[in-house]
């Protein structure tokens, strides 16, 4: 469970502090290093990923905005990884079943409670290049939006680019219309992981 040790405020300046247990990287900066992980370090980050995005849709909660930044890892030693996705409010733990792993949410700043039928707002929020394309159209968001988000994050991970391109929701709308092809992954995929980012 990620802690909240605290609060402050600076009057002066107008800024608030949020007093969080540390998490030493994220997905990011990993994927930053790495550039590309292997199929069984993308899976297994990624699987972890849906089981907390699993435990959020429990809770009717939309994060409405995951990416790699939004990912922390806490790494205790060489067979041990923590993930936290980033967002302030409510917190999810999800341990894995061998209890190496920990995926944290907290901080969920753009999430949303979702009504009785599993509909979010229709405003926009989050980052465009890992948004769905409901999302960055404004129309209604449902969980599937998070688990576009996750697609997305998994594509990275596995080729070390974005699958879609654009400076603005319009252009990124546009490019959201090519279909990903089997032939973008070298080394190859399996058709399971295939039909995972599809």
């Amino acid at each position: 469970m990620t802690k909240f040790y605290g609060h402050a405020a600076d009057s002066s300046s107008h800024q608030y502090y949020l007093l969080l247990e540390y998490c030493n990287s994220d997905l990011h900066k990993l994927m930053l290093r790495r550039k590309v992980l292997s199929e069984s370090e993308a899976e297994k980050i990624i699987w972890h990923i849906f089981h907390a995005q699993h435990d959020l849709s429990l809770h009717k909660i939309i994060h409405r905005d995951l990416k790699p930044g939004n990912i922390g890892l806490h790494f205790d030693g060489l067979d041990s990884q923590q993930a936290k996705v980033d967002d302030f409010c409510q917190k999810f733990d999800f341990v894995s079943n061998d209890g190496s792993y920990h995926i944290k949410f907290f901080d969920l700043g753009f999430s949303e409670l979702a009504d009785k039928n599993g509909f979010g707002s229709n405003s926009y929020s989050g980052t465009p290049l890992y948004s769905s394309p409901e999302q960055l159209r404004g129309d209604f968001q449902t969980h599937n939006s998070d688990i576009y988000s996750i697609g997305c994050i998994l594509f990275q991970l596995l080729t070390g680019r974005r699958p879609f391109s654009g400076k603005s929701r319009a252009e990124v709308i546009e490019s959201q219309k090519r279909k990903i092809c089997s032939s973008e992954f070298n080394p190859p995929i399996s058709l399971r992981t295939f039909q995972l980012i599809k």
